[in-house]
């Protein structure tokens, strides 16, 4: 579990879960990096983080992504979904790691440039 210290439950959390599997960097608010140098020093080196477009928004503005894994369905639909990402203006540029087609679906690896 990350959180924050200010974090409700915080207590209740380490209580449940053991002290040693929650990862507390940041007051208010998480702090990426930090969270990433702490799991990369527990000796994970692959760290694979699915969440929605204000998460992404936020380990990019972070510049802690190194990879996107996108998939592309065959089908169109309308309506007000967010973009992939939101939040604050980004512009992260990046190139095609690979490109898999299976009955329409497009599965991308994306590889964000330094």
């Amino acid at each position: 579990l990350a959180t924050v210290a200010e974090a409700p439950g915080l207590d209740a959390a380490r209580e449940e879960i053991g002290e040693e599997n929650v990862y507390v960097t940041g007051t208010s608010e998480v702090d990426l990096p930090a969270l990433l140098d702490r799991l990369h020093e527990e000796g994970m080196q692959h760290v694979l983080c699915e969440g929605g477009p204000a998460l992404l928004g936020s380990l990019l503005e972070a510049g802690v992504v190194d990879e996107l894994c996108h998939t592309i369905t065959p089908k169109l639909l309308a309506g007000d979904g967010r973009r992939i990402v939101t939040g604050p203006p980004t512009d992260v540029p990046v190139s095609l790691g690979s490109l898999i087609e299976h009955e329409g679906t497009l599965l991308g690896r994306w590889l964000v440039n330094p």
